[in-house]
């Protein structure tokens, strides 16, 4: 297929000078004067794309990637002995597609024979075969290290075992190769864990003589992953949940850890907290080591993130963005959050569709020294709304991110997929100027992709929309956001960006606290009348509306975050904001006029639409309808009156009826002492369904809204809302059967508005 290029020059100016401080301290900075006649340079970013807009790419699923370059060619290797290779970071070709455990003896890394191979590991995993995170690395031998591992698991086998013990029985080992691709042969297992016994531990001592072995303290030893440092020394990283992630310095004449370390010095985690895939990144451009992690569960709704924390020796300590040392800290949310699951949602008027990531991690990362480049490879899920991959619930796929490194020496992931660009990639302030697609990712674990919001940089500096605050260019490639979320030091490049098929400009920062924020330009401020024009002229409702429709709401956000706020000729049927009421059938067909006003940083269209709702149909299968307007009558003429009570409903006639204005007519009014008692015979099955609407004025607790018994030993009640179990309705129930077995059922919904 014929490939295309495309360029795009970009000028370079220094918009703000400032000065920076170490660890996530406070970055001063102050406009500066730009000489629009001074001498700037120039420089182009280029992309090669189809005809058809589209990148080339050639998707494969490796889980739990480790990347390692030889020559000109990109090797990752993962779980179940997957493993690929790329020339360009975007078109993979497998080596070994596995994704079984059971299939490794198919793997042509160890010549079809990986059970025999580590015949020593699969025995003190019980007998369970498979390989997890495997890493390679080419060793100074010039030959090629591959670092296996597994952990026992919960298997027909191994009834009688405790499941924590065996889920932490785990191995790493070193095979070696003459070509990177194999066949590879073992070398021996060097680390174990999950021990058992003494006799174990004498059987395969630990070579600092320790002889316990405690899951929350020590680690579960696999996700190794290997790296040399600035000075060629060899280091491994490696541990999953259980005790942390450790470090352990490795002899580079043998591939495996040097004598007296036992397991190695912790770096975070421990008490049995998910984290694991641990892997080590050296920068030369800001001089500092990098240890990503992930963190909470891998599946789709587990919350995967990868993390990141630095420190200026290999083996720490790493340090978060405030300069804590990561290893004294608690709970998951630790260090950057580099990534987590989110979603660039499809707006009213837009063309591209949404794509994102679901739990996101088992990263690794590597820089390249032929293009300076920092490079971010992951394995990721897809949110289920997504267009990126058809929905099969934990289907994963590689994906690649350019990483750069702020103004505070901390690497940021671009908002973008990889695509090798050309040039100096600079960003000057006049190019900022725009709509951007906005993620906040925050610093929490979250198992929902997080949906994309909408900010726009504007020339007088200010952001505005759904994080309103300040920006400013530090220099040529660096930015400082004020918003009301938080301080952001980042990056601003060109990256391409798939969805629209064009190039465009994208931030990438983060804060003091871990949080990151993602920006990737759509539209120039200039182009705010096209952009309500496009939203004016997407904007359509359904203009007949019946019982069917009931719940129906009108759109209020499009393109680029336009403001959709409607006005309504009536009210009562159709608010303002968008919520619709078909009217019953004694009140007919309504016709409402509906005017959308469409707004964006000052300037605003509208729209106009007029929509008929047919009324409910008569009611079916209906035993009666009691209006509680200015009377207690059954409107089908089915059933008696209803009574009044006082705050009992045994005592029918002790209650006064009174009525106050409701939304037509006179409502009845619930003084707090006064009840409705409809007739006893109105339920007489065990299938009945009973509507009925009401504005409260106060929520007092135990006070229910429908209150049903057939006696105080057997009733049930619902309770809207009250300070004592919830702020949201509940079903509240008592059932005394007859052998006096008593018992008590709540059910509390997750809607204030459904029950």
């Amino acid at each position: 297929m014929k490939l295309n290029k495309l360029a795009m020059v970009i000028a370079c100016s220094l918009a703000v000078t400032g000065c920076g401080k170490e660890d996530g301290t406070k970055l001063d900075t102050a406009p500066a004067v730009a000489d629009p006649q001074s001498a700037k340079p120039t420089v182009s970013s280029s992309v090669e794309y189809t005809e058809s807009g589209s990148v080339m790419v050639t998707n494969v699923s490796v889980h739990d990637p480790s990347v390692v370059k030889v020559d000109d060619t990109y090797y990752i290797f993962g779980s179940h002995l997957a493993a690929a290779k790329s020339t360009d970071l975007l078109n993979w070709e497998m080596i070994s597609s596995l994704s079984a455990n059971a299939a490794v003896n198919e793997s042509p890394l160890f010549d079809y024979n990986y059970t025999g191979e580590i015949a020593e590991g699969i025995e003190w995993t019980d007998g369970f075969t498979g390989n997890w995170a495997a890493d390679v690395i080419k060793a100074p031998n010039g030959k090629f290290w591959f670092y296996y591992n597994h952990c026992a698991q919960d298997n027909p086998d191994t009834a009688d075992v405790v499941d924590e013990v065996c889920w932490n029985r785990s191995y790493l080992g070193l095979a070696e190769a003459d070509n990177i691709e194999g066949p590879y042969k073992n070398k021996g297992i060097f680390l174990r864990s999950g021990y058992r016994s003494e006799a174990e531990f004498t059987a395969y001592p630990l070579d600092n003589g320790q002889t316990t072995w405690n899951g929350a303290v020590d680690p579960n030893a696999i996700d190794p992953a290997a790296f040399y440092d600035a000075d060629g020394k060899l280091w491994m990283v490696y541990g999953s949940y259980s005790g942390g992630i450790f470090v352990l310095a490795m002899d580079e004449e043998t591939g495996m850890p040097e004598a007296g370390q036992g397991y190695g010095k912790k770096l975070v985690g421990g008490d049995f907290r998910a984290m694991e895939g641990a892997f080590v990144m050296y920068s030369p451009e800001s001089e500092y080591y990098y240890l990503f992690y992930s963190v909470a569960g891998f599946a789709l709704n587990d919350g995967y993130n990868i993390r990141v924390a630095r420190s200026k020796t290999p083996d720490g300590p790493y340090l978060d963005n405030a300069g804590n040392d990561i290893s004294t800290l608690g709970g998951l949310e630790v260090g950057e959050k580099l990534m987590g699951g989110f979603e660039y949602t499809q707006e009213l008027g837009e063309t591209a569709p949404a794509w994102g990531y679901q739990s996101p991690g088992h990263n690794s990362a590597y820089y390249d020294e032929a293009t300076g480049r920092h490079i971010l490879v992951t394995h990721t899920r897809f949110p289920q709304t997504s267009t990126e991959f058809p929905t099969i619930s934990e289907a994963h796929q590689v994906r690649v991110h350019e990483m750069f490194i702020n103004s505070l020496g901390w690497p940021m992931a671009s908002p973008q997929r990889y695509v090798p660009l050309e040039g100096d990639n600079m960003v000057v302030a006049d190019e900022l100027y725009g709509y951007y697609k906005f993620i906040n990712h925050g610093n929490d674990v979250n198992t929902d992709a997080i949906r994309s919001m909408h900010i726009a940089l504007n020339e007088d500096h200010s952001v505005t929309g759904d994080d309103p605050g300040i920006w400013y260019m530090i220099d040529d490639s660096n930015i400082k956001l004020e918003l009301d979320s938080g301080t952001y030091f980042g990056v601003a490049k060109w990256q391409w960006d798939d969805a629209t098929k064009a190039m465009a400009v994208t931030v990438s920062a983060t804060s003091s606290e871990g949080a990151t924020i993602w920006a990737s330009k759509r539209d120039e401020i200039t182009d705010t009348a096209n952009v309500l024009g496009t939203v004016q002229e997407a904007l359509d409702i359904k203009t007949e509306l019946s019982i069917a429709d009931e719940g129906y709401s009108l759109p209020t956000k499009g393109k680029d975050g336009a403001a959709i706020n409607w006005e309504s000729s009536d009210e009562y049927y159709i608010t303002s904001e968008g919520s619709v009421f078909i009217p019953t059938p004694d009140r007919g067909d309504k016709a409402v006029t509906l005017t959308a006003n469409i707004s964006l940083n000052g300037e605003s269209t509208t729209k106009t639409f007029n929509v008929n709702l047919e009324a409910r149909p008569e009611f079916k299968n209906a035993i009666a309808h009691y209006a509680f307007e200015d009377s207690l009558s059954d409107s089908l003429d089915n059933l008696d009156d209803a009574g009044v009570t006082d705050n009992n409903l045994l005592n029918v006639g002790a209650g006064t009826a009174a009525y106050a204005e409701g939304q037509t007519g006179k409502a009845f009014n619930f003084d707090g002492a006064t009840g409705v008692r409809l007739p006893d015979d109105l339920v007489t099955g065990d299938e009945y369904t009973i509507s009925y609407w009401f504005k409260p004025t106060v929520l007092t607790n135990f006070t229910p809204t429908f209150f049903a018994a057939t006696s105080d030993a057997r009733w049930m009640s619902l309770i809207p809302g009250s300070t004592h179990f919830t702020t949201t309705p509940m079903l509240w129930s008592r059932y005394l059967a007859d052998d006096g077995t008593d018992m008590w059922n709540q059910i509390i919904s997750d809607s204030p508005a459904v029950m």
